[in-house]
């Protein structure tokens, strides 16, 4: 085989209907793949997303828990002030 185009016409001649047929088993797998490919990338851009409000949430719950903390010590300070007793849930 001295150039391409023999080549071609040469593979194209033995190519049977069921090389065809694998051909495009092969094609119709490699668009699925390529679409999960697609669907794969856009959840990993959700989960970031996910991950970043979640971060975000923790963050928040903690603080309101630091104030949660200091409005029960001014109330038992409070409390303690007037001589009222407190029920302290620790």
């Amino acid at each position: 085989m001295l150039n391409g185009e023999t080549a071609t016409a040469v593979a194209a001649g033995l190519c049977t209907p069921e090389d065809a047929k694998c051909a495009a088993t092969v094609t119709n797998m490699g668009r699925r793949l390529h679409v999960r490919n697609l669907e794969v990338k856009t959840l990993r851009s959700q989960v970031t997303i996910l991950q970043r409000l979640l971060k975000e949430s923790k963050k928040k719950v903690g603080e309101v828990k630091e104030e949660n903390k200091r409005l029960k010590a001014l109330v038992d300070s409070y409390a303690d002030d007037l001589g009222c007793p407190v029920h302290r849930a620790e």
